[in-house]
């Protein structure tokens, strides 16, 4: 037996493991599943006539639960403090109190810091509070802000930015999000404004809008528009990201947009127009923003909407009056609403929209008007999140999203293409479309705390249906006498289309050995029906907090991870031939 044979069968026994691996924890989510849902509350305990517990749950303005916040328990006794932190259902449990009066302190990055006194505890407590965003208030209130902290219960390599650093923060264009996240830690932006993440490919990037993929299911670019003035965070992971995670071995990008609350507010910012005397008065630019938000129904349903636009001229100086400007309009808003159709069941939907056009592109002073093309694209995103949580603990949430991106442009007409050194004539040799749309299905379950181990388990599902369509005529170069350098000949295929599936599930459980250490581990598993083939992706990170006072932590992590199949390649033969000529100066 050689050693290639070896190898081959060493692989195939490795995939195997994994394979049986992942049947038996997808085995045991599947019987822990329907206990951990229908199981309902369990019957309490005995508790000592002496000893007391308070079960604490944090919810948002809107009532969602806010999951790792660091809850802070003073008892009669300053000197002696108790520390939890919120779950994914935003619950946290205090045991073996004293019974008295207690003082909850209530701290999360990006939210006011609530305090709640004269807390009697005598025997069994729930308590349920509402923990404020940060945000303006019309009323006039003296509110402190949870400064950063270490946060023990975080294993992944990420940076993040607040609403107000959003706002506040300078950056070159303030209306694209993209031009604010350089300012993070190993954040590069290249010269067409797409973003990559310690050195990757941007194609190698996840992007998501509230859990949804949004990137361009061909290219893999990062083409989708937000209002800043919509975001309430934006966070980037570069390293040591979870299972839950895929298609992105360069990072993830996650965009996490507000919701409006029982407070109307408005925004308007750069409404007026900025306006030029240069060839005839005219508007230069004019890129306004405007935001609402508010509530449908005080206490159960509320809204957000925000809308962006930008409208600009490009003057050509050396052109003539009449062919010496192209013009460029983009619109963005999107809109969300969400629903609290009772106090454990939360129905979420959004909807985003970009469009751009431009009747000229590639205008200048060498490519005259009728060389430029007129450029039109489109994309939206909608989608809808239902969430339940459950009296046992247990947090589902299951939703589903359509993103749609198009793209065409087209020359002003069918004259012969021809550059020469000092520039182009004719009309562009190349039209073309292209459609893309992705339809996206979600379904995660996190169970509840079972010792010092918490389950999650969930799957995502895509189907990608890709048309093309592109016809090119020849083109000519010149040189400077006139005489024929190269001609350029097409061959054009017929527009065609490409679909994919693309089939996701992962298991992950996150251990807690002493109060000092956690460890999250977990198994994804991949596949889709281009490369047919099932990708395992194992990942184990671990987070160990080396000082008492909590301020000093050591993080490792070990993992594999995929980037997606990208269509753009793959049909990238499809689009048709080309054969060049080249020509002597005297002839063939």
């Amino acid at each position: 037996m050689d050693a290639q044979e070896q190898t081959l069968r060493r692989r195939v026994r490795a995939e195997r493991g994994w394979s049986s691996l992942w049947a038996l924890m997808l085995c045991w989510a599947v019987f822990r599943a329907p206990w951990a849902l229908w199981s309902g509350p369990r019957p309490p305990q005995n508790i000592p006539q002496n000893h007391a517990e308070l079960q604490v749950t944090v919810r948002d303005e809107n009532g969602v639960a806010v999951a790792d916040a660091a809850v802070t328990l003073t008892g009669p006794h300053p000197e002696k403090k108790f520390f939890a932190r919120s779950d994914q259902a935003g619950r946290c449990g205090f045991k073996d109190l004293a019974p008295g009066a207690y003082r909850l302190r209530v701290e999360r990055e990006g939210y006011y810091v609530l305090t709640k006194d004269g807390i009697e505890v005598s025997g069994p407590v729930a308590l349920d509070v509402t923990f404020h965003h940060q945000q303006e208030y019309v009323e006039k209130v003296n509110v402190v802000a949870s400064p950063p902290a270490v946060d023990p219960a975080k294993t992944t390599a990420s940076e993040k930015l607040t609403s107000r650093e959003i706002i506040d923060l300078p950056f070159e264009v303030p209306r694209d999000i993209r031009y604010a996240l350089p300012m993070l830690p190993g954040v590069l932006q290249d010269s067409t404004g797409q973003l990559h993440l310690d050195g990757s490919s941007t194609r190698q990037i996840s992007d998501q809008l509230d859990g949804f993929d949004m990137t361009d299911p061909v290219t893999g670019l990062f083409e989708m528009r937000v209002s800043v003035d919509a975001l309430r965070s934006v966070e980037v992971e570069a390293s040591r990201y979870p299972v839950e995670d895929g298609k992105g071995a360069g990072g993830i990008l996650s965009l996490r947009s507000g919701m409006g609350d029982d407070h109307w507010r408005f925004t308007a910012t750069n409404l007026p127009p900025s306006l030029s005397e240069t060839k005839g008065l005219h508007i230069n630019t004019w890129t306004p923003r405007v935001s609402a938000s508010g509530p449908i129904r005080e206490g159960k349903a509320w809204f957000l909407d925000a809308m962006e636009g930008e409208y600009a001229i490009d003057l050509v100086n050396e052109l003539p009056a009449g062919q010496d400007r192209n013009s460029i309009t983009r619109f963005g808003n999107l809109g969300k609403a969400q629903a609290n159709l009772s106090p454990s069941n939360i129905l979420t939907g959004s909807y985003l929209v970009n469009s751009f056009h431009s009747p000229h592109i590639g205008l200048t002073r060498f490519h005259p008007l009728p060389t430029t093309v007129s450029k039109s694209d489109f994309a939206d995103l909608v989608s809808f999140k239902d969430q339940q949580y459950f009296s046992n603990g247990t947090l589902a949430e299951a939703g589903i999203g359509l993103g749609r991106f198009y793209d065409s442009f087209w020359p002003m007409g069918s004259a012969p293409y021809m550059l020469r050194p000092e520039g182009s004539s004719g009309n562009y040799f190349e039209r073309g479309s292209r459609r893309a749309r992705r339809l996206e299905g979600i379904a995660n379950v996190i169970f509840p705390e079972v010792g010092r181990h918490q389950f999650k388990v969930g799957m995502n599902l895509a189907r990608i249906v890709y048309d093309q369509s592109d016809q090119r005529q020849g083109y000519s170069i010149l040189r400077q006498d006139g005489t024929l350098d190269r001609q350029v000949n097409f061959v054009n295929f017929p527009a065609f289309q490409r679909n994919n599936l693309e089939l996701a599930g992962y298991a992950q459980d996150r251990f807690t050995p002493t109060p000092r250490l956690l460890v999250e581990a977990g198994l994804r598993l991949d596949d889709d029906e281009i490369l047919r083939r099932a990708l395992l992706s194992p990942r184990v990170a671990a987070s160990y907090v080396l000082s008492a006072d909590g301020e000093t932590k050591l993080v490792a992590g070990i993992g594999r991870y995929y980037d997606r199949t990208n269509l753009q390649f793959v049909t990238a033969g499809l689009g048709g031939l080309r054969t060049d000529f080249f020509y002597r100066p005297m002839g063939f």
